[in-house]
């Protein structure tokens, strides 16, 4: 299975147009929090989702942008796919 990152910014939004965001990403299999090969879910930073599936950086890309494109916001999105992640996290409780 591959594994991206994606970030989505979306411009001149409020909280409730993220909690919107947030949502939407959900339906569309996207996570805000990723599991450690320490065997712990850590949150990701804001706006900032992860996605694990057998499919193409566009494929992502159009899922997300979908999701962005439902809050009625202008956004920016940037999809990479990850072999290996390194980061510092607030660990999930």
């Amino acid at each position: 299975m591959k594994r991206f990152i994606t970030r989505v910014e979306l411009h001149g939004a409020g909280e409730q147009d993220y909690v919107n965001l947030h949502e939407a990403m959900e339906r569309m299999g996207f996570a805000r929090k990723i599991w450690a090969d320490t065997r712990i879910w850590y949150y990701l930073p804001t706006a900032e989702y992860v996605y694990t599936g057998n499919i193409t950086n566009q494929e992502v890309f159009n899922m997300a942008q979908r999701a962005a494109n439902s809050t009625g916001r202008n956004s920016w999105i940037l999809v990479a796919e990850s072999v290996n992640i390194t980061f510092q996290l607030a660990q999930v409780r």
